[in-house]
Parts: structure tokens; C-alpha cells; sequence
């Protein structure tokens, strides 16, 4: 491989806390559950030897790891990379890159999120699965952030160190392949015209079917990977006979895969299954901002409404979201509605949710397109990313914390991963919290109090209960909590300090009324907040973007 001078690829693996779900009818306040969840959890952290000491806290910070023992921090030099990379790095080599890593409960898979998408140019968090996979990662949640724009193929350095110390035995040659497939969907992804999930699709089926024949003892031959790749690759659309290159390409990364351990374990079939399933972070800073609002309108609809695999809450949904841009309606709150669906369906199948994230691609670009046409530029990227990142980082931080913002959520519509949920404080068993919508020139807020002792939240003017929303408009019918296993809240949970914004100041704070909505108000399509909000807010979209001098310090890094 290559040698780099520099690898500043800052990868952070997270395993982070499988969001638990909370009943709308019953809320337990016990320890005991929570206490066992954190006992399953293995915490390690790796940070790049070259990182200077504000870097370093910034990288935790970005890792959600600020408080972990400064004495159990592994350090990656160069050395550590090339142990595992072979790709020269010795002691003199500039590492930053960085993992913290959490072990995960079984049926988990392995998940990764990129904490900072837009600096790290050329790899993707399901390509990061699929090779995290290969080297011999099980049920990891693997988190990737770094302060320098990078290429990204070096990223996973730390976690093979991490995953070794954590007991898994990481091959060099199984790293060597895991490697080779970053690389490979790169180059497939240009020579096909397939997007990056369509690739990595595509990878992850062909392993899946290498490792099937393994485990049930049929010869893994040069004619039977032949055959698998070809299947694989006409079912995207591709022509074999068109493309000889691909499947060579395929056909020599199968051969690898093969004599893998991953390919040899039966399990390896169950990580592939539960790791490839869409996650709309990933699919979010793939969409293209620089769409117009003409370019939206021209986006042929979506129409699941013949598909009986599809979800009829999906349908519903989808239909009131064109529904609502033909009366000139802001779309956003059926962005929000995307996540109480999820959230309240932990089992929901892989093509539900892309059916889902197929819509909120478009809730993306019809909203995107018209603030950029209104005001000149959108941030909605960006904007979206924050709260997602914001809503994972908080799951792993203070999954307590994080149930309380799902509970406000679902009763109100206004789901963490739409809109910026902050703590302004806590009363004894009360936690004021405010719900911001940024609407370009101004700021819709929502503010709410929880209480722990009775799991009732409050409109924090009124001082009188929320009532929880009825999703039969939305979704066709109310929604069910589905959800198994929820984070509990302890009835003597207390807010830690670093999330208060505003101690002793909540009361004052919830008299205002000045730009202020109800919970009513917030969500509700037809008022004249929301109408307001969709033809006023103002975004600028570069954030996502990197410079040309960026790109070309990440082209010497990976």
C-alpha cells in the first residue's frame, strides 16, 4: 500500500448505546435496567500520538468521550499503523487518528456513524462497515470524526488496534482485504455510475453469499464466484459482458474475501444483514444541496401505494407530503413524523427504511431548494446533520437524558433528530427543556417540562399537560409502541451539569411568549407559524463543502 506522510484521518469508533424506546403507556423509573445496559458496555479509546493537547480534548469531545480516564487512552503512532495498514508509517509518521469504541449487546451489528462527513472526503460509513466487518468486528457501533479534512482509507487503524485489545484477533491479512475493499467501492462507484449504498450493496451481498457456501461446505471456486458476482451485478443493472473489468475487479477481492476468517464464521452472514441496513446520516451528506427548487418539482414523485412490502404508515405519510407541497405547505414536520414512525418500529425492514429515507430525500430537496431560491443559500444540510449528530452523540452520553427527548417527541411531533432539543434546567423532579426550530431569520421555540416523577410532559406556559399527538391524519392510523426494550428513567435522575444552558432561569424563560409555539402549534401543518417558517427561512449551504486547498491536503492523507 501506498505510504502517506501524513495520516490524519481521525476515525472515531464508537460502540455506541442501541437507542432503547420508551412506552407512551407505562414509564418505569428504575435503576436496575439501566445499570445492567452500562455493564454489557466495553469502553475503549484510542487518540493519534500527534495530537496536541487541545486537539486531543477536541477530538473527545467530538467523540462524546470528554470524560474518559486519561490513564486508559491508547495512543496510534505510525508504527501502530503500519502494524496493521503495512503501508511504511514508523515513529516519525503524524497520526491523529483517533477511535472510542463501545461494545455492543448481540443482535447489534456493526454500525458506524461519521461524526464529521465533510472531512472525510472519500469514504463512506457503509463502506466502513463493510471493512470493519471483514477484519472481524461484531456488533460495534463505530463512530468516525476527525478535525482535518482526510481522505479517509487509514480511518480504521485505531479500531483494529481498539478491536485487539479488546480481545478480537485482527489478522494483518484480513485487514490487507478489508483495506482492498475501501479502494474497491471507490473505484466501482466511478466505473458503474451506482451510488455509494448501491456499491456497498453489492459488496455486501457477494460476501454474503461467499461465506453461505463456506459454512455449508461447497466449494468456493473460481466458477462459483463467477456466477455470484454476475447475479449480484445484473440484479443493479450493470451488464457483465459490457463491464468485463468489474467483475474482474470483483472477482479478485472475492477470491480474498474467501480465505478470510470472517468469510469462514456463519455469524459474519448476521453482521453483513443487520450493518447494511440504510442509515439516513450516511444518505443525508450524499444529497446534492446545489439542487434547485425546480430541480425538486421536476423529481418524478415517489408512489409506494402499490408495493404491498411497503409500509401503508410510509404510504400515508408520503402521500401527505405531497399533499401539503400542493397547498404550498412547509414539508418539515414531515420530516420530524419520519422519526416517531422509526422510532416507534425498532423491527422495521431494510426496504421500509429506504422507503423512508427515499422521502426524506425529498422533504430534503424540496425544503432546500426553495429557502436557497428565497434567500439566496441553504443550510439545511448541515442544519440536519447538527441535530442528527447532536440526538447519537446524546444516546451514547446520557441515554437517560436522550429517552426524555424521545418522550417529548413522540407527544409533541417534534423529534430530536428534526429539530435542536437544549436543558435549560431542573427543579427537583422538573426538567425545563426548549425545543428550537431555526427558522433562517428567526427562531421557533417550543418550551416543555418533564416530569420524572409521573413521565408527563408540560407545556412549560401553560403548566398544563401535553396532549400526545393523534397520528391517524398522518399515518392512516395512531401509532403502536412496538418498541421492546426502552431505556428506563430513574426517579431520582438528575440532569448532569455540562447540559444545563440556563440553571435557575427556566421560570423566566418559559413567561416569554415572544416567538413561541405551543406544542399544537410547533407541528401543525396549517398554521401560520409553519407558512411563515417555509417561506422565511434562510440557509447558506457551503458548510458542507470543502475547499480546494482542503481537498488537496486530504488527497496527501488517509
Amino acid at each position: 500500500m501506498k505510504k502517506f506522510n501524513k495520516i490524519l484521518s481521525a476515525s472515531a469508533a464508537t460502540l455506541m448505546l442501541t437507542l432503547p424506546i420508551y412506552s407512551a403507556v407505562s414509564n418505569v423509573h428504575t435503576v436496575s435496567a439501566i445499570q445492567a445496559t452500562q455493564s454489557q458496555q466495553q469502553e475503549l479509546v484510542a487518540l493519534g500520538a500527534s495530537l496536541s493537547d487541545q486537539q486531543a480534548q477536541e477530538t473527545l469531545q467530538l467523540l462524546g468521550a470528554g470524560d474518559f480516564p486519561a490513564g486508559q487512552i491508547k495512543y496510534v503512532d505510525g508504527n501502530i499503523i503500519n502494524q496493521y495498514l503495512q503501508d511504511g508509517s514508523n515513529s516519525s509518521t503524524v497520526v491523529y487518528s483517533s477511535a472510542f469504541i463501545q461494545q455492543m449487546p448481540e443482535g447489534h451489528g456493526v454500525q458506524v456513524q461519521i461524526v464529521t462527513p465533510q472531512n472525510i472526503l472519500n469514504v463512506s460509513q457503509l463502506t466502513y462497515q463493510n471493512a470493519a466487518i471483514t477484519a472481524g468486528a461484531k456488533n460495534a457501533q463505530i463512530r468516525v470524526a476527525t478535525v482535518e479534512p482526510v481522505t479517509g482509507e487509514g480511518a480504521l487503524a485505531g479500531v483494529y488496534a481498539l478491536l485487539a485489545q479488546s480481545g478480537v484477533e485482527v489478522k494483518t491479512e484480513d485487514v490487507a482485504v478489508a483495506q482492498k475493499e475501501i479502494t474497491l467501492v471507490n473505484e466501482l462507484e466511478k466505473q458503474t455510475g451506482l451510488n455509494n449504498t448501491q456499491v456497498n450493496q453489492a459488496v455486501a451481498e457477494v460476501k454474503t453469499e461467499i461465506t453461505n457456501n463456506i459454512v455449508n461446505q461447497t466449494e468456493v471456486n473460481e466458477t462459483v464466484i463467477n456466477n455470484i458476482i454476475v447475479s449480484v451485478i445484473e440484479e443493479k443493472g450493470i451488464d457483465p459482458e459490457e463491464h468485463p473489468e468489474i467483475v474482474d475487479e470483483l472477482k479478485d477481492y472475492a477470491k480474498e474475501y474467501s480465505q478470510t476468517d470472517a468469510a469462514a464464521n456463519e455469524d459474519t452472514i448476521q453482521q453483513l444483514q443487520e450493518s447494511t441496513t440504510p442509515v439516513w446520516s450516511d444518505a443525508l451528506t450524499q444529497l446534492d444541496p446545489s439542487l434547485t427548487y425546480a430541480d425538486a418539482q421536476a423529481r418524478p414523485r415517489l408512489d409506494f401505494s402499490q408495493d404491498d412490502n411497503i409500509m401503508p404508515e410510509i404510504q400515508s405519510l408520503t402521500s401527505k407530503f405531497y399533499n401539503d407541497l400542493d397547498q404550498a405547505l412547509s414539508p418539515l414536520a414531515n420530516y420530524s413524523y419520519s422519526f416517531v414512525l422509526e422510532s416507534l418500529n425498532p423491527e422495521m425492514t431494510t426496504e421500509n427504511k429506504q422507503a423512508l429515507n427515499a422521502l426524506r430525500t425529498e422533504i430534503f430537496y424540496h425544503l432546500n431548494g426553495q429557502w436557497a431560491e428565497m434567500f439566496g443559500s441553504s443550510q439545511l444540510q448541515s442544519q440536519w446533520m447538527e441535530n442528527l449528530n447532536s440526538f447519537e452523540n446524546l444516546k451514547l452520553s446520557d441515554p437517560v437524558l436522550a429517552e426524555i427527548y424521545l418522550q417529548i417527541g413522540i407527544q409533541t411531533g417534534l423529534m430530536p433528530q428534526a429539530y435542536s432539543y437544549h436543558v435549560m434546567d431542573q427543579e427537583g423532579s422538573i426538567v425545563f427543556i426548549d425545543v428550537v426550530e431555526d427558522a433562517g431569520d428567526h427562531i421557533n421555540t417550543s418550551h416543555y417540562k418533564y416530569d420524572i416523577a409521573t413521565g408527563t410532559v408540560l407545556d412549560a406556559v401553560t403548566d398544563t399537560p401535553v396532549t400526545p399527538m393523534d397520528y391517524t391524519s398522518i399515518f392512516g392510523k395512531n401509532l403502536e409502541d412496538l418498541r421492546s426494550n426502552p431505556v428506563t428513567i430513574p426517579a431520582d435522575y438528575q440532569v448532569p451539569e455540562n447540559y444545563l444552558e440556563n440553571p435557575q432561569s427556566s421560570e423566566s424563560e418559559t413567561t416569554v411568549e415572544d416567538e413561541t409555539t405551543t406544542a399544537s402549534e410547533a407541528v401543525e401543518d396549517t398554521t401560520a407559524t409553519e407558512e411563515v417558517t417555509s417561506q422565511e427561512d434562510v440557509i447558506s449551504e457551503d458548510d458542507n463543502q470543502v475547499s480546494e486547498d482542503q481537498s488537496s491536503a486530504a488527497d496527501q492523507a488517509e
